[in-house]
Parts: C-alpha cells; structure tokens; sequence
C-alpha cells in the first residue's frame, strides 16, 4: 500500500527526524566543542588578518622587516618575503683572509696597521688578526676601497669579528664617508655619512651601539643590547629606502633600526677600524666581511 504523505508535512517531518538524531547523539555522551561568539572552538588558535573580539585564542599575522602577510585573496593567507638590497643592478664583493692580508672579490681593500695569518679554529675558522703598537692614537683598519655614489641607496654588509680585548679602545664596522682612518676615529660620533657598530670606551659603551650620521654631527646612536666581550659575533647591517636596520648573529629580527640622521649621497667606504686609546696594544680577529650595494 503507499504511503502518502501530505506536502505541506515535509518540514516538519525532516526537522523531527533530525532531531530524533541530534538527541541520540547527545545522549551518547558527545559534547560539542566550547565556542566564543563566533561559533568558534574557543581553545582552538586562528591565524587572522585582524584581532576579533570574538576569538580568545587568534593568533594576528603580522607583518615584519622581512616578510609580510598577504589576506588579499579570499580564503587563503600568503607570507611574502620582502626583497632586500639585492636589486638586479647591484654590485657586490667578499673580502677572506690572505696571507697577512685580506683579499677581495668586487672590490679593492684598503689595510692599515699590522694583520697576520692566525691559525684556524672552530671558533673563528679562517682569520686574520690585526694589532697595534702600545701607544695612543695607534690604529689598525681593513676595510675597502672607494663605494662612490652609494650612500642612499639601498646596500647590505656583513662582518665577523672577535675582539681580543674590551678596554681603552674606539671600533667601528660599517660604511662611512670619513676621509681617513683618523677622521673615522676622531670621536664617538664623528661628522660624516656614516652606518655603523660602534664599541667606543670613552663613551662608556658596555653594549654595541648602532650609529647613522648624515654628515651633520650628533648622529642617531642607539643600544643593541649585544654585550662587548671577547666572544666572535657576526654583525649586518642593512638599508632599504628611508630605514637602516642593524642585526646580531642570523636573526631575521633587528636589534635596533635607524629612520633619522641616515647618510646622504656620495662616496663610501667600509671600515672595519680599531683606534687605541691607551698606552696599551690591541688586537682583533676578522674572519671575513662582505657587501652588496645598489
């Protein structure tokens, strides 16, 4: 015999069906997830483009020097690297240890004081070791020829260092416009264009300080938070349009980054400089330093 069923009966009967279904379900122990009000799983983390009043437990994608979060396509989310200094015009080098010296590739290097061949180890592999006589004003200095033109454009430097001692004692590492050695030297913070690491004594640094200057004197100097020690460290430093990061080791994450005082147009150097400020000698290791510019 068939059944008939009376159309205007159909929701009515689906919506008790279903129903009988959820009851059994919850009668069988099940407990639905907790939720904020959104609907969603309260101890359960999202990534999402914005904070939600509604979610305990969202996790906001946020953008960072080096990589930026992309929402602009419905259900998906894109992390993007941001480019660096490395346009497709731009010119690089690499100085190594060499035989008392240093040799470059891309660039010529520039030398003062004494360097010699140190012996390979684990900690600072391949270096070469630069002294000083026991006076005042001495200083050592590896560094590279002339980078004209390059100071406000986009550029990348790298160096590893360990210093040999920690007082009486001005060192900077970076690109500077200063005309010599002893004008890179002359003060903590010396008129010139200039980005760099500074480990001065006769500014009480206990820290390395970043430094840019935009030849105008009384520069941007501020703590890294990296302890001046006898332990090798990698240092870089990097600009991109109208900032100057500065990083420690191969974090992505600045230790500190430099919008005002920034230097200006015109020839550049890098300088890797230790002026002694005692009758005392002193002496570092560099492993090596190397350099990309626009």
């Amino acid at each position: 015999m068939a059944l008939t069923i009376r159309r205007d009966l159909v929701p009515l009967l689906l919506f008790l069906a279903w129903l009988t279904g959820a009851g059994y379900v919850l009668s069988q122990g099940y407990t639905p997830p907790a939720s904020g009000g959104s609907g969603a799983p309260t101890d359960a983390e999202y990534v999402v483009g914005a904070s939600n009043g509604s979610l305990s437990a969202e996790r906001v994608g946020t953008d960072t020097e080096t990589h930026d979060w992309d929402f602009g396509t419905s259900g998906q989310a894109l992390i993007k690297s941001i480019a660096g200094p490395r346009p497709s015009d731009s010119r690089w080098f690499y100085c190594h240890p060499k035989t008392g010296t240093v040799s470059c590739v891309g660039v010529s290097h520039y030398q003062e004081g004494t360097w010699t061949n140190g012996t390979p180890d684990s900690v600072d592999g391949l270096y070469i070791d630069g002294a000083t006589a026991a006076s005042t004003g001495n200083v050592m200095l590896v560094g590279t020829g002339d980078l004209t033109a390059y100071g406000a454009s986009d550029w990348y430097y790298e160096v590893k260092i360990r210093l040999e001692q920690t007082t009486n004692q001005r060192i900077a590492l970076g690109y500077a416009s200063c005309a010599s050695s002893t004008a890179a030297t002359a003060s903590a913070d010396p008129t010139c264009h200039l980005a760099w690491l500074r480990a001065d004594t006769s500014a009480s640094d206990t820290t390395w300080q970043s430094v840019t200057n935009d030849n105008s004197g009384g520069g941007t100097v501020s703590d890294t938070g990296v302890t001046i020690d006898t332990n090798a460290v990698v240092f870089r430093i990097k600009r991109t349009g109208s900032n100057v990061y500065f990083y420690s080791g191969s974090s992505s994450t600045p230790v500190t980054t430099h919008t005002t005082n920034l230097p200006g147009a015109g020839a550049m150097w890098v300088y890797n400089v230790v002026r002694t400020l005692a009758d005392e000698a002193k002496s570092v290791r560099i492993s090596y330093f190397y350099g990309e510019v626009q």
